[in-house]
Parts: structure tokens; C-alpha cells; sequence
């Protein structure tokens, strides 16, 4: 039923990045569930036996904190998700509101809007996005967004400033 589901996503590539997401989000809940039958009083034994796996692998990796990661690169990797999804929703002004002087004076509002246009009558709408992944180039953090549009992939590189602010924005074809 879930497979079926994910194949009328358009695309093999929207159902992958869909799959991604969707296990992004069982592997969240799992962690989620393990914790809260921790704090309950349940045994590593008994969660090992619901997970099928013995005792001692089930406290090897749900028996420390989750790595989160720096919490800057997870904020700034979600925003850069967000500005996406605001590009493809036509909220100019939403998608543009932690631009920096530069970005505001190089792209304006009405330059964004007929760029993002542009882009979608070439490609097709946006039909899905994928996990961001944060680098540090300094002096940005710089996040990669994987994009499925209705005729192929691309990518969202959003560079942010060390204030936070977004210093560049391209859409581009996949590495």
C-alpha cells in the first residue's frame, strides 16, 4: 500500500525523496517511542524483543542521547527547506524575509518571482524536496537542498552569513 503510494509521487525520483522522508520520520518516531518506554520502566530486554534485535544492540543504539548535530546547521538546514517551499508556494516576501542587504539589492522581489518562473517553466513544478545537508564554508554555512521537479532533479545551494541571514541563493542541476 506504502509502495503504491510513493510510485504515484510522478516520478521515480519524487517516491525516493518521498521513501527518504518517510523513513526520516519512522527512525524519528521509533527513537521517539524507545525513549518514552524507557521513562516508562521498560527493560532494554523487552524493546529488543519488539524490535527483533537482542538486548544489548537495542541499548547500543537507542541507550544515548540522539546525535542532533550542531543545532545552527539543523535550524539553518530547516529554514533552507522552508525558503524552498515558500519559493514553489509564490510567498516572495516570506521566502526573502532574512536576506541580507546584498541578497535584497542583487534580487529583488519582482526579479525573484520571474527567475522562480523561469525555472518552473523549464522543469516543471516542484514536486518534492529531500534532506538538507549543511556544510561550513566559511565564512557561510552553506545547505544543499535535492529538489524534484516534474521533469528532473535539482538542487537549492542557500548560503547563510554568520548572522544567520541568507547570503546567496541558486538553483541548479544535481552534482
Amino acid at each position: 500500500m506504502v509502495l503504491a503510494t510513493l510510485r504515484d509521487r510522478g516520478s521515480p525520483l519524487a517516491g525516493l525523496t518521498a521513501a527518504i522522508t518517510l523513513d526520516d520520520a519512522v527512525e524519528e518516531a521509533i527513537q521517539t517511542f524507545v525513549s518514552d518506554a524507557r521513562q516508562a520502566g521498560h527493560t532494554w530486554q523487552e524493546i529488543g524483543e519488539l524490535l527483533a534485535i537482542s538486548r544489548q544492540a537495542a541499548q547500543q543504539r537507542f541507550g544515548r542521547a540522539p546525535d542532533g548535530g550542531d543545532p545552527e546547521e539543523a535550524r539553518l538546514g530547516q529554514r533552507a527547506v522552508e525558503i524552498v517551499q515558500q519559493l514553489a508556494q509564490h510567498e516572495w516576501t516570506a521566502a526573502s524575509a532574512d536576506w541580507d542587504e546584498t541578497m535584497r539589492a542583487k534580487l529583488p522581489l519582482s526579479e525573484l518571482a520571474a527567475t522562480w518562473d523561469q525555472i518552473i517553466a523549464n522543469t516543471g513544478p516542484l514536486t518534492a524536496s529531500g534532506r538538507p545537508s549543511v556544510s561550513r564554508r566559511d565564512p557561510f554555512l552553506v545547505c544543499e537542498v535535492p529538489l524534484v521537479f516534474e521533469h528532473g532533479p535539482m538542487r537549492a545551494r542557500i548560503s547563510f552569513n554568520r548572522s544567520g541571514e541568507v547570503s546567496g541563493l541558486f538553483i541548479a542541476l544535481p552534482k
